[in-house]
């Protein structure tokens, strides 16, 4: 008998170690651009679907975290966020994706969540929100109630270029087996400005001592109820934990300002084509009103090319310009991402406040926190510069016919210290003593040719910026190409480029050319 006591004691406790573990039996990577073999497939409890093996937004998911449950075929990928919604041992997953690959089909997002009865991740509740529009999609989380939970927030747009809001609230209902799921507390879909006035909260809430008080949601349309084509119309939405929802409790009229200057009047009036092309120019940053700024960032809108480009001193960053909103009569919102790391994602808001005055707010859509994701350093007023000064920037210097190879930098160079420098464009592997480094490059053309090199560390980050005016000179004979790069060292601001003093060095390449049998 006491055999048998000390058998069943031991099943006990291995079963209960089993449990405890929460052992994953299935392994799920992310895909890497252009590999539908790596994609994952997953499987909920019910008959929701959801694939990425034919994913045409594979490129967002190259940061993300594993999936940790399995889907069947039939939908897209567009984003995974793990996170601890629940404070308990283990972390949950929050996964957006849509159901169909159409451009109208709505955004749909769900939560995966462990069950400690069955031993594995599900999906614990989904549900589709107002936005269609991929590209301008944006998940935060945020304690918008004010009671130390957080809620789920998802921002984007549809096919009609309304700006859509849907936040989710945990549900207190108690699910089966106890999971996750959340309900729906406002939904908007507006044809302008939609967003959540953030309000600093008191010492006790920080604390953990009471809960603060709930942000509220303001959206800003053209007014239709006035006649006059620069109103506005204010809605304000506030928190009821009574109904568990918010609930729109004041509306107001913002009178406009009658637009005299009849081109800026004509761009107000016109689409968001007119827009793009309004901006299409060299803005330079202005703290104060005027153009005085000799050393502050400079940004290049270049609709034509689908580019936009952020300089300060020896920092370049350039975006690709995926696609733009016009909202409110003076506003347009432009989502990017990073030409380099494509994971990299900015959503750009621009007011214009007159034909050479924009604001612009630079927000970095992978950070969750919506204050933080605002980057200071790129946001604020910008001035439009005069032709002169964009021209003595950015026009290109005439080539020499007689020397004349366009410039491709690509293959193999190496230095008298036996430096290696490989390009296969648009990325770069460099070797020196000091060690092996890799990341992306950058030709273009300020009065002088400029070489920028940004280097790439494991996590695919960029945490080095080198800024270089070049030299490519070509010396051909009939036996070989001998090309030469010679790369100063510098940084850039508003009058140019600046050779910082340290030594220029040169790469080699040579090329051999099979000699040529007479005929």
């Amino acid at each position: 008998m006491r055999t048998f006591l000390i058998i069943l004691a031991l099943t006990v406790m291995l079963f209960t170690f089993s449990c405890s573990n929460k052992t994953r039996t299935i392994k799920v990577t992310s895909p890497l651009p252009g590999s539908a073999s790596e994609a994952p497939v997953l499987k909920n409890q019910g008959n929701h679907s959801i694939d990425s093996s034919s994913n045409s937004y594979a490129d967002t998911t190259q940061d993300q975290p594993k999936l940790k449950v399995p889907i069947d075929p039939g939908t897209f990928l567009v984003t995974v966020v793990q996170t601890n919604l629940d404070l308990d041992a283990e972390d949950e997953q929050i996964v957006v994706y849509k159901k169909s690959k159409g451009d109208n089909a709505p955004i749909t997002v769900a939560v995966v969540d462990f069950d400690t009865i069955r031993n594995k991740y599900v999906i614990s509740w989904e549900h589709e929100t107002d936005a269609t529009n991929v590209r301008s999609f944006n998940l935060s989380l945020i304690d918008v109630t004010g009671d130390h939970n957080l809620e789920i927030v998802c921002s984007g747009s549809d096919g009609n270029s309304n700006q859509t809001l849907n936040i989710y609230k945990r549900s207190t209902q108690i699910q089966e087996y106890g999971l996750l799921s959340f309900q729906p507390i406002l939904s908007l879909k507006e044809k302008g400005n939609i967003e959540i006035q953030e309000e600093q909260r008191s010492q006790a809430y920080k604390t953990g001592v009471s809960n603060g008080k709930s942000f509220p949601v303001i959206a800003t349309i053209n007014s239709s109820s006035t006649g006059k084509r620069f109103d506005l119309t204010k809605k304000t939405y506030f928190w009821r934990n009574e109904e568990g929802k918010y609930q729109l409790i004041n509306t107001e009229i913002i009178p406009g300002k009658e637009i005299e200057n009849k081109k800026l009047r004509k761009l107000l009036n016109g689409t968001k084509v007119s827009f793009e092309t309004f901006l299409s120019s060299m803005w330079m940053y202005s703290s104060s009103g005027k153009n005085n700024n000799s050393s502050g960032p400079i940004v290049l809108f270049n609709p034509a090319l689908k580019r936009i480009t952020f300089y300060n001193n020896d920092v370049e960053e350039v975006y690709r310009w995926e696609s733009s909103t016009k909202t409110l009569y003076n506003t347009l919102i432009i989502n990017c991402r990073n030409d380099i790391v494509p994971y990299l994602r900015v959503t750009l808001f621009i007011r214009v406040v007159d034909l050479n005055t924009i604001k612009l707010v630079y927000k970095d859509d992978n950070i969750r926190n919506t204050k933080k994701a605002t980057n200071k350093s790129w946001s604020g007023k910008y001035l439009k510069t005069d032709q002169t000064t964009e021209n003595y920037l950015f026009a290109p210097v005439p080539s020499d016919d007689s020397n004349s190879e366009s410039i491709h930098l690509t293959g193999y160079y190496k230095s008298g210290t036996d430096d290696e420098l490989f390009f296969a464009p648009p990325l770069f592997e460099l070797k020196t003593p000091e060690g092996d480094f890799h990341g992306g490059f950058y030709l273009y053309n300020i009065g002088v040719d400029i070489l920028q090199l940004k280097y790439i560390n494991s996590e695919q980050k960029v945490y080095k910026i080198q800024t270089f005016k070049y030299d490519f000179l070509v010396k051909k004979s009939s036996l070989e190409i001998d090309r030469s790069l010679v790369l100063i060292p510098g940084s850039i601001d508003v009058r140019g480029f600046i050779p910082s003093g340290q030594p220029y060095k040169r790469y080699e390449q040579i090329e051999k050319l099979e000699p040529k049998k007479d005929q």
